[in-house]
C-alpha cells in the first residue's frame, strides 16, 4: 500500500498577488553533477503516523511546516537539492537504523525519502541490505512501506538471502518491516527465520509472519501454521490461522514457490 505524495508547497490564503513579471534575459542555471530533486514531490507524510507525538502534520503543508525550510535551503521559485550516490549510501550507512518514529525528525525522515527516490532511479546492489536495515520503530510517517518499491528492483536470489538474515534483526522496526516485505518473496529459505518471528510477544509482526508464510510451497508449512494456531491467544490471529489452515487442507490455497531453491 503507497501513500499518494503530498505537495510539500502551500499558499497563504491571504498571499499578496504577485507584481507582473518583468521580461528580462536571464543566465541559465549552471549544470550540476547527481540527480536533481524536486522537493515539490519528495515527502510523503502520514498525519496519521504522528498522533501520540508532539508535531503535527496539517494537511496541507503551510510555511510553519516546511521540510525545505528545516534543511536550510530557501523556499523561492526553483527549490533542487542535489543527491548523487556516495551522499545516498552514506546516509543510510550512518542510519542502521533510524531513530524511533518519536524521535524521528522531519530533515532525516526527508532526507530518507530522497535517498530512497534516488535509488529507484539508480538501481544499486550496495543499497539493498542498507535499506533491509534501516527500519526504526514505527511507520517513518508514511516513508517505510514505500522501501518494499526498492526492495523489488532486484531478483529474488539477490533479495532473499539478504532478507534472511534481516529478519533476525536486533531491531523490533527491521525485524516488522523485513517480516512485511518477506510476503513479496515466497521462499523456503525464508521458512526457519519467519517461524521464529511467530514467536514473538508483538502480534504485528506474529501477524506479518503468518501472511508471508502461507504462500510458500512447502510440505512443513501447513504444521508450521496448526502449531502456531495452538499457542496463539490473539483471538483475531487465531481466526486467521484457522481459515489458512481449511484453505489448505481443501486444497484451496495452494501456495507457489516461484523461487527454486
Amino acid at each position: 500500500m503507497s501513500l499518494c505524495p503530498r505537495n510539500l508547497v502551500s499558499e497563504s490564503i491571504n498571499a499578496t498577488p504577485p507584481e507582473p513579471e518583468k521580461v528580462s534575459s536571464q543566465k541559465k542555471p549552471e549544470k550540476v553533477s547527481g540527480t536533481v530533486l524536486l522537493l515539490s514531490s519528495k515527502v510523503r507524510y502520514d498525519p496519521e503516523a504522528r498522533q501520540g507525538n508532539d508535531k503535527t502534520v496539517p494537511d496541507t503543508f503551510s510555511p510553519s511546516f516546511s521540510p525545505s525550510a528545516d534543511l536550510g535551503r530557501s523556499e523561492t521559485s526553483s527549490e533542487v537539492f542535489v543527491m548523487n550516490e556516495d551522499d545516498a549510501l552514506a546516509f543510510l550507512k550512518n542510519n542502521q537504523p533510524l531513530p524511533d518514529d518519536d524521535r524521528l525528525t522531519d530533515e532525516v525522515i526527508q532526507r530518507f525519502d530522497e535517498v530512497l527516490q534516488f535509488f529507484l532511479q539508480h538501481k544499486n546492489v550496495a543499497s539493498l541490505p542498507l535499506f533491509l536495515n534501516a527500519f526504526g520503530n514505527g511507520s517513518g510517517f508514511g516513508v517505510y512501506q514505500l522501501v518494499e518499491d526498492v526492495v523489488q528492483l532486484f531478483p529474488p536470489e539477490t533479495v532473499v538471502p539478504q532478507l534472511a538474515a534481516s529478519l533476525d534483526s536486533s531491531h523490533r522496526g527491521v525485524r516488522y518491516w523485513c517480516t512485511q516485505i518477506a510476503a513479496y518473496f515466497p521462499s523456503s529459505e525464508l521458512i526457519d527465520p519467519l517461524t521464529r518471528r511467530l514467536h514473538e510477544d508483538d502480534s504485528d509482526i506474529r501477524w506479518a509472519a503468518i501472511t508471508a508464510l502461507e504462500p510458500i510451497d512447502h510440505d512443513s508449512v501447513i504444521s508450521l501454521l496448526q502449531n502456531a494456531l495452538e499457542q496463539e491467544e490473539d483471538e483475531d490471529l487465531r481466526e486467521m490461522l484457522g481459515e489458512l489452515i481449511e484453505e489448505r487442507n481443501t486444497g484451496d490455497a495452494g501456495g507457489t514457490d516461484d523461487f527454486p531453491d
